[in-house]
């Protein structure tokens, strides 16, 4: 299996990166060390070959202090792509323990999520969601409840979806990129840290937008460059003996007093950049892999193209603002603080070359993170169908109205204890009553149709070996709540939610309804005669949909509606004082039912 060879390659390279980790560690202890002795016995020495070899020292110290951030992004890298092909194997498993389950985007007013278990535990969320980013995480989100009814649009992303399931090694190393600061926003969420889903782009848009304080004093501007060449320059003449040691200090000192006056400003950027430089440095790495990927397809190009139609791609400008950003961090080091702004002023050059970033680019970034989030969500959706090799991509029809699908399954089943069926709807105002029952198979039968029309709406692969549809938004009934808060009953609760459904209708909309058992808070008769009512009128506005019940008489519609109606069941079978249940649907109305037997069988009613 690709995913435990690649675990097995990954964990030996990454055993070498820790070996070569600890090595830099020693050396850099070695070179303070050495620095110590060196500063001991080079005191009372001539000041300038003291100098001199701390400066080499120094500059050792710090190349190694690189080397060893490098070495720790990489040993970064490959620890979370491990965890990305353990995630894959789990998923193939159906184990789905440590895993976010998207719980924070259920709504239960939803048009169809809440009913049909698209976030929560063992979830469509569930076995999508491979995202990099915050960003593609809530666009994910927003796709599988918001899905896409333009042909074109779905045949473009089937085209990009299909070409990046093949690019397996480019997927996992671009979610392994963004996977750390993902993973704890996921945890502070579900510790109900995070109220605001959208919050990272907020903080990188206020952020970027924030106004500048320091490169437009030219005054100021002209000082910080004026000193440190004066600084610099008395220092090499006290080397040549010109000018006294004194001065060179002096001017030094002047340049950190200088600084003070800016301190509390620049302590407050430094501040405000922290958080968003971490994200962008995630970001960075996201954009750098689309740019350097060969992409064939229409809407990866497209996606690409805005991030190279600048003087310098998106990747390389926040690449930049890294390494401006890590210069800014180096301040945190005493000693590296107090010598560059003694000779430099470094600060204030630094936090100069950060608000000019903002400025060149503070029109750019809302682009480039829309590009991240689209290219997210279409790798999450392409990890899934690299998963699911026997699923397929259906085709998008241009009918007026069409629902064909075979072998139809629900993907959060695992395969081999999924049963399959055949179903088709065609022209508007079609529906199909759906008879059976409990536990025959009739709401996962509901789930299933429903779940492969957003999927193949995302213009995902289905569970399927053959899908045809017509894109149409889908509106349920299925799970509905009563609320003490409201002080709403059930049964009232799930009037509001048909009357929702009757004002879309009626506002012209094309619907795709699916409701199960209506009107279970009622007498049989009321229920009966509201249920045919309900029927009836959907189909006069030409909704389509599938509607699951227990009232067998509803089956008189199919000759009452001229054809609209079709009367599909699922049957169970007693045989030797066990219920036996195919799942599989069939035409008809269904005959068989089991609830008195099972009250028996449970020792409810005597036998």
């Amino acid at each position: 299996m690709i995913f435990s060879e690649n675990i097995h390659k990954y964990e030996k390279e990454l055993l070498a990166l820790k070996q070569k980790s600890r090595v830099t560690a020693y050396i850099r202890i070695a070179l303070f060390i050495i620095g110590a002795i060196y500063i001991y016995f080079f005191s009372a020495f001539n000041w300038i070959i003291l100098l001199a070899g701390l400066v080499v020292i120094l500059l050792l110290f710090l190349w190694f202090v690189q080397l060893s951030y490098h070495l720790g992004l990489k040993i970064n890298h490959l620890t979370h792509l491990i965890l990305v092909n353990k995630q894959e194997i789990n998923l193939m498993n159906n184990d789905f323990t440590d895993v976010y389950t998207g719980k924070d985007y259920i709504n239960n007013e939803h048009k169809y999520a809440y009913d049909l278990d698209i976030f929560g535990e063992s979830s469509i969320f569930v076995l999508l969601n491979r995202s990099a980013s915050v960003l593609g995480q809530n666009h994910l989100a927003q796709k599988i409840t918001t899905p896409c009814l333009d042909k074109k649009e779905i045949e473009k992303r089937q085209k990009a979806i299909a070409e990046l399931s093949n690019l397996l090694e480019w997927r996992q190393n671009f979610q392994a990129s963004g996977m750390e600061h993902l993973m704890s926003h996921n945890l502070a969420k579900e510790k109900g840290e995070y109220k605001v889903k959208e919050q990272n782009k907020s903080i990188l848009l206020d952020w970027i937008s924030t106004e500048s304080q320091f490169m437009n004093n030219k005054i100021l501007v002209f000082f910080i460059w004026f000193m440190p060449v004066i600084t610099l320059l008395s220092l090499f003449a006290s080397v040549v003996s010109l000018l006294p040691i004194q001065i060179f200090f002096l001017l030094g000192i002047l340049q950190l007093t200088f600084l003070a006056f800016y301190l509390k400003k620049i302590n407050k950027i430094h501040e405000k950049t922290a958080n968003s430089a971490k994200i962008l440095s995630n970001y960075s790495l996201l954009l750098q892999k689309i740019e350097e990927q060969k992409f064939e397809s229409e809407l990866l190009i497209y996606h690409q193209k805005t991030l190279k139609n600048n003087a310098i791609t998106a990747g390389n400008a926040i690449k930049q603002l890294k390494s401006i950003i890590q210069l800014l961090d180096n301040r945190m080091n005493i000693l590296f603080a107090f010598t560059f702004n003694f000779l430099f002023m470094w600060d204030l050059h630094t936090i100069i070359r950060l608000e000019k970033w903002q400025s060149n680019y503070k029109e750019k970034l809302k682009d480039w993170l829309d590009v991240i989030k689209e290219f997210d969500v279409l790798q999450s959706f392409a990890g899934f169908a690299y998963q699911q090799p026997n699923f397929v991509f259906p085709k998008v029809s241009s009918d007026e109205f069409l629902y064909e699908i075979i072998n139809g399954g629900h993907p959060v089943i695992p395969e081999n204890e999924r049963v399959c069926n055949d179903f088709k709807l065609q022209n508007t105002g079609s529906f199909a009553i759906v008879t059976g029952a409990n536990m025959a198979g009739k709401s996962t039968f509901l789930r299933t149709t429903a779940v492969n029309l957003i999927l193949g709406m995302c213009g995902s692969k289905v569970c399927a070996s053959n899908f045809q549809f017509t894109p149409i938004e889908i509106f349920t009934s299925i799970r509905t709540n009563d609320s003490l808060s409201k002080n709403e009953s059930y049964f009232y609760a799930e009037l509001k939610r048909l009357q929702a459904i009757i004002n879309e209708i009626k506002s012209g909309k094309k619907l795709f309804i699916i409701v199960d058992e209506m009107l279970r808070g009622t007498n049989s008769k009321d229920k009966h005669y509201g249920s045919k009512a309900f029927i009836e009128q959907i189909v006069k506005y030409n909704a389509c949909g599938l509607i699951a019940t227990h009232d067998v008489m509803l089956g008189v519609l199919e000759q009452e509606l001229n054809g609209k109606i079709t009367n599909k069941r699922f049957e169970v079978d007693i045989k030797d004082d066990k219920l036996f249940f195919d799942y599989k649907i069939k035409d008809g109305i269904s005959q068989n039912l089991n609830a008195t037997f099972l009250m028996k069988k449970m020792e409810i009613i005597e036998k």
